[in-house]
């Protein structure tokens, strides 16, 4: 068995930053999306802008977090396992399966997919709690199992959600084609198809990536400073 290579490498503290560095880019990128959404949002319900307003909170706790864990790996040498973003991941994901019991009128999907995110929530909450009782190494191996099935869960529900959105955004654009005057309305689902796709896959592929790189290189934290950007949703 390979020894675990030495702290300040390239593989553990260097991947930390890295990862820290590209996931306080995408919090610049999604704070200037919120800022776009909240001085264009007059029409929308108050509870969704509550919603947003709530999950940008919880990014920038996320952010602060990740934050402190690059200050306390770089200067008093210790790992701090406080990056979780499981409550920003069951949030946008229950919101979606809401979205998607609206567009399907079919309240099964929504309970299942609400179901599952319970699940892999609570997985993550309990991964958070016992990275703080043992080692960081120790804990990877101990609990590396259920930390890929999160990983692989998530991957999951995030293809399981675009491909339902696809589907029923595709399905209610199809009687609007037979109409001229609805074009604008079948430009802006056809946008909103390309945008379910793209940010769904994009985090759906993150989930693998670091899986594959903590199945691959368990013995650093190059999985580690990817998962930074996994809670950037």
């Amino acid at each position: 068995m390979p020894s675990a290579p030495s702290f300040d490498s390239a593989q553990l503290l260097g991947a930390i930053e890295l990862g820290a560095f590209a996931s306080v880019l995408l919090y610049g990128v999604l704070m200037m999306q919120g800022h776009f959404y909240l001085t264009h949002c007059r029409s929308d319900s108050r509870i969704l802008v509550l919603f947003v307003c709530f999950v940008l909170v919880l990014e920038t706790a996320h952010t602060a977090t990740i934050i402190h864990i690059v200050w306390s790996a770089t200067v008093t040498g210790t790992i701090l396992q406080l990056s979780n973003p499981a409550v920003i991941t069951i949030s946008v994901q229950a919101y979606y399966f809401h979205r998607i019991r609206q567009l399907s009128g079919k309240i099964w999907i929504s309970l299942v997919g609400w179901g599952v995110t319970i699940v892999c929530f609570g997985a993550g909450i309990f991964l958070c709690y016992k990275s703080f009782t043992i080692g960081a190494f120790a804990w990877q191996s101990t609990w590396g199992w259920l930390i890929k099935a999160s990983f692989a869960s998530i991957a999951s529900i995030d293809i399981f959600i675009t491909g339902l959105l696809v589907f029923y955004l595709k399905r209610v654009s199809t009687p609007l084609n037979e109409a001229p005057v609805m074009e604008s309305s079948v430009e802006l689902i056809n946008r909103l198809i390309i945008w379910t796709v793209e940010t769904g896959m994009l985090t759906s592929i993150t989930s693998i990536v670091v899986l594959i790189s903590f199945q691959m290189m368990n013995l650093n934290y190059v999985w580690f400073g990817l998962f930074f950007s996994l809670g950037k949703r």
